[in-house]
Order: structure tokens, then C-alpha cells, then sequence
């Protein structure tokens, strides 16, 4: 860890906790320190936290003061902006009589100190699937918002009037690299109850919508990293949050996703508590701090070789897509499954497109170049965490 990275987490730990700072790396703190520290904080999408904390330090000044209060300002902007079109959202269902729950930041951000501290990037927002078209047609009609393209196949996506973007997810089944966690989440709506004075507002329990946070890590983490912010979202959600251990335990132990937990936790209690690195702990920040907010072409192309995925097989998964897939993107496959080699030719020609043969290269040449060394490491990690 470099000495801007651990100045990081030691500004996190003051700001989340209130306790104090370590004296000798706020000593260590120059110019040069301090644009590394902003670097890396804005790569992870918690430059507000950061910037606080350095601000009630006394340690700010010139363009770092600046650039810092800019971000800040930033992430007020952005929460008012996110805070005024969820109760936009909240007042549309709740009147049009569509049972919807908010997802991710939406409910975490409410238990931070500062809710603008848990900036995110869209509106998360679960409904029944049955309810799409009702939903869909009143978000465009009475709020004109903008639909954005088709559907995937979990969600369906917005942007409002003032450029915030909105996924409405119909469910919280993304893919099958978590199987068994497929099995307990299906059944969400079964832990959901209205909250107070609603009828359609509902939330989760706080064991599931723990246990959704977990998933949602893991699920990052098999596609190259989660970055600090989940982190940090657990350890509030530990303190903050009154839950039942074992049931929480039971849900994780039956998806193989206890041993993650536990190893994640134990990060955070390195971070944040002043425990000591295992092994593990020490592969894993690595992991986080190399991929950024939500990982990186390099972490996942080591993630995918060590799952035994091979430079031939990666390359024809990214040009011959699954069948679900393709119908998201053309949706008339569904009905007549026939046409299924007319559309994966259909899909081919746009390797004409020069964005898109330029992501294509890309990636191939992260797969083709991940070292051996990467592999094994990330792989090892991996396999104690349980993941593969």
C-alpha cells in the first residue's frame, strides 16, 4: 500500500468513525501527497469523504483545496439531484398503485453521516415484472422521462428531464456467476414489507438487504473488482443496522458466499479497526485498489483465465453472444428462435463500427496479455474466498 493509499483509508477511518487521525501520516502529508490522495480518491468515486476529512484536518489549501471542494460540491449536487427524482419516482408508483423498492446507495445513503457521502451514478429501483409496462409507459408519460434503448436482462433504463440516470429493475437475477444466491434471491419480495404510511413502498429486511449487498460485491468482484465504497457501505451497515447473524449466516453459508463475508469483513476491520493483514486481506486490497470503482479490463481477464477460461473461448464470448443475450438485443428472436445464425451474422457486422471493434480489441488483448503470475495470484484468491 503507498503512502497515498493508506492516507486514504486512515482519512476514511476519521471521517466514518470520528476517531483520531495517525499523527505520523498526516505528517507525511505534502503537495505532492496530496494530488496522489485526490488521484486515487476520485478513481474511487470517494473524493467527498476524503475531502471532509482533510478539510477538518487543516490540511488543505491551494489547488488541492480546490479540486476537493470542487468534488464536494460535486456529490451535494449530485445526491439533491438523485434526492429530488427518487421522490419523484416514490410518488408516481406509489399513486399509480405499482409495489417498487429502492435498491443500493438509494437506502444506504440514508445511514451515512452525510447522506451526499455515498455518491452513485444512477437510481436503483426493483418492481414486479408483471408491472413493467405500467411503470414504464408513467415514467415516460407523467415525468418524461427518456427510455434508453432496450431492455437488459434484468432492468429496463431511463434518463430524467436533468440527466439523472434511472434503472428499473424487474429482477435481481443478473447472470448465473452466483448461482446458488439465484435460488434466495428470487424470493425477495417474500422479505419485503410496506414502510410506514405506504402501501406500495416497500423495503427489504435487513438481513436480505444485506445479504443483497454481499451478492452484489461478490458479483463484482468475479468481474474484476468492487472497489472501496462497498466496503465501507458494509461496515455501516454492520453498525448501523440491527440484524439477526444467523439468519444472515444461514442465507450466506447456503449460496457458498460465508467465506467471502467473513473475508470482506475482516478487511474492513483492517481498514477501519486497526486489525492485522492475513494473507487474504492483503491479496484483496490489492485486487480493489488496482480495479477502481467497478474493476478493470486487466482484473477481470485474470478473473476469467483463472476460472479456466481460454484466450480462444474469451474471444468467442465476446463475438458470439448467448442466446438471452441476443434477444435484448433484438428482441424479435425471442418469438422465432430460428433466426438465431441471421443474428449472431447481424451482430458480427458491427465489428465494422469502430467503437466497437476498438472495445473488442481491447479487451482481447487484456485477455491475451495477463501474466501467469496475475493469473495464479488472482486465482488464489479466488479459491479461499470461495468464489470459483
Amino acid at each position: 500500500m503507498t503512502i497515498s493509499q493508506k492516507l486514504t483509508i486512515e482519512l476514511i477511518r476519521y471521517e466514518i468513525s470520528a476517531t483520531p487521525a495517525n499523527p505520523e501520516l498526516l505528517e507525511a502529508v505534502n503537495d505532492e501527497v496530496l494530488e496522489a490522495v485526490y488521484k486515487f480518491a476520485t478513481e474511487q468515486d470517494i473524493a467527498y469523504i476524503v475531502g471532509s476529512a482533510l478539510s477538518k484536518l487543516n490540511l488543505l489549501s491551494g489547488d488541492a483545496k480546490t479540486a476537493f471542494f470542487n468534488e464536494q460540491l460535486a456529490s451535494v449536487y449530485r445526491y439533491e439531484g438523485m434526492k429530488h427524482e427518487l421522490e419523484n419516482i416514490t410518488n408516481l408508483l406509489e399513486t399509480e398503485g405499482i409495489a417498487f423498492m429502492p435498491l443500493k446507495g438509494s437506502v444506504i445513503r440514508e445511514i451515512y453521516p452525510k447522506p451526499e457521502m455515498r455518491t452513485s451514478c444512477d437510481i436503483d429501483v426493483l418492481i414486479h415484472k408483471e408491472d413493467c409496462p405500467a411503470a414504464i409507459n408513467a415514467l415516460v408519460e407523467k415525468l418524461n422521462y427518456t427510455r434508453l434503448g432496450n431492455s437488459t436482462l434484468h432492468d429496463y433504463q431511463f434518463v430524467t428531464p436533468a440527466g439523472v440516470h434511472v434503472e428499473l429493475h424487474y429482477t435481481l437475477l443478473e447472470d448465473d456467476c452466483i448461482p446458488k444466491a439465484g435460488l434466495i434471491i428470487k424470493d425477495v419480495w417474500d422479505h419485503a414489507s410496506p414502510i410506514d404510511n405506504c402501501q406500495y413502498h416497500m423495503r427489504m429486511t435487513n438481513e436480505m438487504f444485506m445479504y443483497y449487498h454481499i451478492v452484489h460485491m461478490a458479483k463484482h468482484f468475479l468481474r474484476g473488482g468492487c472497489g472501496i465504497k462497498p466496503i465501507i457501505d458494509l461496515l455501516i451497515l454492520q453498525r448501523k443496522t440491527p440484524f439477526d447473524n444467523d439468519i444472515l449466516t444461514h442465507m450466506l453459508g447456503a449460496s457458498s458466499l460465508l467465506s467471502f463475508y467473513n473475508a470482506v469483513t475482516d478487511l474492513s476491520n483492517v481498514w477501519f479497526a486497526n486489525s492485522e493483514h492475513s494473507e487474504i486481506t492483503k491479496q484483496m486490497e490489492k485486487f480493489i485498489f488496482d480495479g477502481g470503482v467497478y474493476g478493470n479490463i486487466d482484473n477481470s481477464a485474470a478473473v476469467s483465465a483463472s476460472r479456466g477460461e481460454s484466450k480462444l473461448k474469451s474471444f468467442l464470448h465476446l463475438m458470439f453472444l448467448p442466446r438471452q443475450n441476443l434477444e435484448v438485443i433484438y428482441p424479435k428472436l425471442k418469438n422465432k428462435p430460428y433466426l438465431l445464425p441471421y443474428y449472431h451474422i447481424k451482430r458480427l457486422c458491427r465489428v465494422f463500427n469502430k467503437d466497437k471493434r476498438k472495445k473488442i480489441t481491447t479487451l482481447t488483448l487484456a485477455r491475451n496479455s495477463v501474466t501467469n503470475d496475475k493469473v495464479d495470484s488472482v486465482g488464489n484468491m479466488l479459491h479461499n474466498l470461495e468464489l470459483i
